[in-house]
């Protein structure tokens, strides 16, 4: 939550809610085709390709 600080669970989010995001860079094994193929967004039916940090 952007006005205390606490943490937002999924179930917590509706419109309006302001927020700060926090992204860290992973490890780069999983940054390959391979692992990409496994974890990235398309594997989960997202239509957007990986986008590093």
């Amino acid at each position: 939550d952007a006005n205390t600080g606490g943490p937002v669970t999924t179930d917590m989010v509706k419109y309006g809610l302001s927020v700060h995001v926090l992204g860290l860079p992973c490890d780069p094994i999983w940054r390959s085709d391979e692992a990409i193929g496994l974890v990235g967004p398309r594997y989960f039916g997202i239509d957007a390709d990986y986008q590093p940090l």
